[in-house]
């Protein structure tokens, strides 16, 4: 297979995982203020959704939605209308870190499994009738932050992956992308995927978490198995910390891998109280995404009804 032919073919796999998530048609549980009808339940009122009681036809002057019975029945003689609540159109963020760890190759590509879940996740917005956008930074303070305003367009997901493509990883933290999300995310709520393999201080994350309450925040954590739990062979192994940077050289012995991996446990527990301080519970993803498993998490989140 030539070269030509081997990039076509890959394109056709992207393009059946993107495709993966169209079948996901999702709908918030909770009420979506929007201006724009769509999909969801609204707190705005209406001519057409959900009932949501009587009103005076003086208050709310609205002939076609006069309710005749209950007008007859009133003993003062007063005409009622009947109001509704206006189905909404949501407005859905990827908030994505592209610090240096998320380049890790272990036992999946992470930066090519966070570019799938963007694409991804615009699919599945886009489908269900709402507008998708991203805001993601590497972690250099002075770098450059990707910002895609949220949008209806059919190319969407193809266009994020060529820019996070395009953009790469590099730098450390994440106070980049908290700056990033407070100059592009828009000023009233919506819905926020935090994406991240959340190497970083529980005390950076809660600064990022606290840039964010004004929005409905979904963190997503990329794990990746053999980067958690790397084979107990004996021997010398050079470790570079992809946030810092720093290399050194180590003796990979059972008990080196034991502090080790206490430490990440600590580490994730750290992380895991500070969501809970804010209400959130993460989603995981463990190496490669599995669209199903990942629906019924966000199920069981609240975000599909």
């Amino acid at each position: 297979m030539n070269a030509a032919a081997r990039e076509e073919d890959a394109a056709v796999r992207d393009a059946d995982d993107v495709d993966a998530f169209a079948d996901l048609r999702y709908r918030l549980s909770r009420n979506v203020r929007s201006a724009t009808v769509g999909g969801h339940r609204g707190l705005g009122l209406g001519a057409d959704g959900r009932f949501h009681g009587l009103a005076p036809l003086v208050d709310f002057p609205d002939p076609r939605h006069i309710d005749i019975a209950a007008s007859i029945r009133d003993p003062a003689g007063t005409v009622f209308v009947r109001r509704f609540r206006q189905p909404s159109r949501a407005t859905v963020f990827a908030l994505l870190d592209l610090s240096a760890s998320m380049g890790l190759v272990g036992t999946v590509d992470r930066t090519a499994v966070a570019e799938l879940l963007v694409a991804g996740l615009a699919r599945m917005v886009r489908r269900s009738g709402d507008r998708f956008g991203l805001v993601a930074a590497r972690g250099e303070p002075d770098g450059p932050a990707v910002a895609v305003p949220a949008n209806r367009r059919s190319d969407l997901p193809a266009e994020l992956r060529r820019t996070l493509a395009a953009t790469g990883v590099g730098g450390t933290g994440i106070a980049r992308l908290a700056e990033a999300a407070r100059e592009s995310l828009p000023h009233r709520p919506a819905l926020v995927f935090l994406i991240s393999d959340f190497q970083v201080p529980p005390s950076a994350l809660e600064a990022l978490l606290g840039t964010l309450v004004l929005h409905d925040v979904r963190p997503i954590v990329l794990r990746d198995s053999l980067a958690e739990n790397p084979p107990a062979r004996f021997g010398f192994a050079r470790i570079r910390d992809l946030e810092t940077g720093e290399a050194r050289v180590v003796m990979t012995r059972r008990a080196t891998l034991a502090r080790w991996r206490a430490a990440r446990e600590r580490h994730r527990a750290a992380l895991n109280a500070t969501f809970a301080s804010f209400g959130l519970s993460p989603i995981e993803i463990t190496d490669q995404i599995d669209v199903d498993a990942f629906f019924e998490a966000l199920a069981g989140q609240g975000i599909v009804s």
